[in-house]
C-alpha cells in the first residue's frame, strides 16, 4: 500500500514543483508527506486522493508570497485546511529559524 501510494504521489508532486522526501503513516494512521522544501503535508487517512487534489489546486496560492512559505499544511479539515507559515528572509530566501505564523486559509 505504501509503495502504491508513493508511486501515485511522486508524479503529482513533481508536476507542482515538489519532490517527495519522505512518506509515512503516523501513529494515528494518517498519511504524512515531507517534501524537499521542508514542508510537511498531512493528508489524514480518509479521502486521501481528494485531499491531495485539493492541496495541489491550492498550492500555487500558498507559495505566491515570496516572504512566506508553508511549513505545515493540514488537509484533515472537512471544509478547508490549516497552514503553519514559515517566514522567509528576502536575502537568500532562507527560512527564519523558529518563526512560524499559524493561520487557516481558504476552503479547498
Amino acid at each position: 500500500e505504501v509503495v502504491r501510494f508513493y508511486a501515485a504521489l511522486q508524479p503529482q508532486l513533481s508536476a507542482a514543483g515538489l519532490q517527495l522526501k519522505r512518506l509515512r503513516l503516523d501513529r494515528r494512521h494518517d498519511w504524512v508527506i515531507d517534501t524537499d522544501t521542508g514542508m510537511t503535508l498531512i493528508l489524514g487517512h480518509d479521502d486521501v486522493e481528494t485531499r491531495l487534489a485539493q492541496f495541489l489546486v491550492a498550492y500555487p496560492q500558498l507559495v505566491s508570497d515570496p516572504l512566506q512559505r508553508p511549513a505545515r499544511v493540514d488537509m484533515r479539515y472537512g471544509h478547508g485546511f490549516a497552514v503553519g507559515w514559515q517566514d522567509v528572509r528576502q536575502l537568500g530566501g532562507k527560512p527564519v529559524e523558529g518563526k512560524t505564523n499559524n493561520s487557516k486559509r481558504g476552503n479547498a
